[in-house]
């Protein structure tokens, strides 16, 4: 191998090994910082959604992985810690490649790495997210059936069987209603405290859901289909207020996405210009491009996670 060939590739092996040490010490420093809250404290579900084996917490790391991976086919039952290693890996080795296509200098390239690891962890906790929305679309459609049902079946477990077999087929609320069934089943009252809790972790609108399937469960009555009517119909109007916000949200992220677009745009025109390209290139003005960059990347992540938090 050639001395000039090796002189154009120290570079880029350099910025892959540092790209590297960058993602380990940002994985390493937010997973410290991580802070779980009420969805790492759900009881284990054995859904359709993510592998059966090796069962988890519902909203643990390891869950939320499984759950973003499966949208992939990817099972990453077991090895959540090394597939989410080996993409983030792949993923900032690719945006240091194009990092450098783009013409930036060598020490902007850190960035790949860094941004890297948010968008993978962006991708895990919107699985979770989509997972709680498409549960909460088909709560008002599962209490008004529960309604219907528990007016010609007044045995309330098996009501809550037969409705969860007309839900969407392998959706996430029917593979919930149809343990919530088995636990109540084999548990008893203890078994319904306790799903009560993961329902109000998992959604609101679940833990509402359940509540009312309690109280029929333990009282009877014939009031309760109306009770269960109605609160369908509160659930629906409050989700369709939220679909709305979703929208509106939807709309905030495409403008953020253009206005940086344009900020990349600007900033490799401004390299590729003959005179202002040498001081672009300068270690302190990288170094200002490094800093844009990651804090662009905070910024994106924190924007998604208010949006998320508000919406859901």
């Amino acid at each position: 191998m050639s001395l000039s060939v090796v002189r154009e590739i120290a570079p880029l092996l350099a910025a892959g090994a540092l790209g590297v040490l960058a993602f380990v010490g940002v994985r390493a420093l937010m997973s410290a910082l991580q802070v779980h809250g009420a969805a790492g404290r759900l009881s284990r579900l054995a859904g359709e959604s993510v592998a059966p084996a090796d069962e988890v917490e519902i909203g643990s790391q390891a869950y939320q992985v499984r759950l973003a991976f499966a949208r992939f086919g990817v099972d990453a039952a077991g090895r959540e810690s090394g597939v989410l290693w080996a993409m983030g890996i792949l993923l900032g080795a690719a945006l240091v490649l194009l990092i450098g296509l783009l013409g930036y200098p060598p020490l902007t390239w850190l960035a790949g790495p860094i941004i890297a690891w948010f968008v993978v962890a962006g991708m895990v906790s919107g699985a979770w997210m989509g997972m709680r929305r498409q549960i909460e679309q088909e709560v008002p459609t599962f209490l008004l059936r529960m309604s219907g049902t528990v007016q010609a079946e007044a045995n309330a477990l098996s009501a809550l069987e037969e409705v969860g077999a007309t839900l969407t087929p392998a959706g996430p609320l029917q593979a919930w209603v149809r343990r919530f069934a088995a636990r109540l089943q084999s548990g008893g009252r203890p078994a319904m405290q306790a799903m009560l809790e993961e329902a109000e972790a998992i959604s609101p609108s679940l833990g509402l859901a359940v509540f009312e399937i309690s109280r029929l469960w333990e009282t009877g009555g014939t009031g309760y289909p109306q009770a269960l009517a109605q609160a369908a119909e509160n659930l629906g109007g409050i989700l369709d207020g939220r679909a709305q916000a979703e929208a509106k949200a939807a709309g905030a992220k495409r403008a953020i996405l253009v206005v940086l677009g344009a900020l990349v745009f600007v900033t490799a025109m401004l390299l590729h210009n003959p005179t202002l390209g040498a001081s672009v290139r300068s270690p302190l003005v990288q170094l200002a491009y490094l800093i844009i960059a990651v804090w662009v990347a905070i910024g994106w992540a924190q924007v998604n996670a208010m949006i998320e938090e508000a919406t859901t």
